[in-house]
């Protein structure tokens, strides 16, 4: 009877240690898996941040030698009193070989009147449009200072676009029209390839217009134009707009997503990086499996040890 006791007993604190034990295991597991893909998700995010304010940076510094390099052109399509003639506006057009570069939808000359004289490249039909009605325009004719456009719908190509507009003064700084440098969004242009040749492919590009509610461009070419609220990133606006510049959000798939955005100091755009959130999880694989093997090897040396301790206590029982 005391023998099958003891080993009533015996079973007992046994199955009790190595209960203990599993539960030690998976709670220290799920605490170390935890703690990693915390500070992981911290450095990823850290690490994208950077990545991105170098971006912005790139693309503001870009605008700026954009702006600068219409003044100078601007200065070339007068006489210090009134433009030059038609022909001489073209030939000086065509010949600005790097603008033309940096604009891949043309550059173009406006009267006063806000009606399209010149384009280089001729584009059918462009000359002679009417833009008085622009925003770009008005802020021009009204300011006389240089002026980056909203997103808008180009008349003459019929697809998304925006400019960059600049006075072209006399030498008494009267206005004689505006000269301007037009890019296409949907295609390959500054604000793509400075993120793309700095983020790489990995996750999505974009750069939003908070206050028009609008995608300026992305990586993801068919939703230039469209509208942010459609994009089905739930909280992602309103948090861009409360200046929350990183963190996760989940998109209208259900799938989660981190991100970091920095604003433009040139145009008030934002540009946003996307990426999947399982890429926290990618660079420690390796080593949670690690971990996890040496705890549970760890704690399995543990249970024999307390298995034959138990035996020796309880073996004159």
């Amino acid at each position: 009877m005391p023998r099958l006791v003891s080993n009533s007993l015996s079973k007992r604190l046994l199955l009790t240690t190595l209960a203990s034990v599993l539960v030690t295991t998976l709670l220290l597991t799920a605490m170390v898996e935890w703690l990693v893909l915390q500070h992981n998700r911290s450095l990823l995010l850290e690490h994208q941040k950077s990545y991105t304010n170098l971006v912005a940076r790139r693309i503001d510094h870009g605008l700026e030698v954009r702006t600068r390099t219409l003044k100078g052109l601007a200065g070339l399509l007068n006489d210090g009193e009134q433009l030059l003639p038609l022909d001489a506006m073209q030939a000086v057009l065509d010949s600005r070989l790097q603008l033309h570069e940096h604009f891949n939808n043309g550059l173009l000359v406006l009267s006063k009147e806000g009606v399209l004289s010149v384009d280089s490249p001729v584009l059918k039909g462009r000359v002679g449009i009417d833009l008085r009605d622009r925003e770009h325009y008005r802020h021009v004719l009204r300011t006389q200072q240089p002026y980056i456009s909203k997103p808008l719908i180009g008349r003459g190509v019929n697809s998304p676009v925006f400019l960059i507009s600049v006075p072209i003064l006399n030498r008494r700084n009267q206005l004689l029209g505006m000269t301007l440098g037009s890019t296409r969004l949907a295609e390959d242009n500054l604000l793509t390839d400075i993120s793309l040749q700095t983020i790489g492919d990995e996750g999505e590009l974009w750069v939003l217009d908070l206050e028009s509610d609008l995608v300026v461009t992305s990586s993801k070419r068919e939703y230039v134009m469209g509208h942010i609220s459609q994009l089905g990133f739930n909280t992602l606006p309103n948090r861009l707009k409360q200046k929350e510049w990183q963190g996760q959000v989940t998109n209208g798939g259900g799938k989660s997503l981190l991100y970091t955005a920095t604003p433009l100091q040139q145009t008030g755009w934002v540009v946003v990086h996307t990426f999947p959130a399982a890429m926290v999880l990618e660079p420690v694989k390796a080593l949670l499996l690690q971990v996890v093997m040496a705890v549970t090897a760890m704690l399995f040396v543990v249970a024999l040890l307390a298995y034959w301790l138990i035996k020796r206590q309880l073996r004159d029982l």
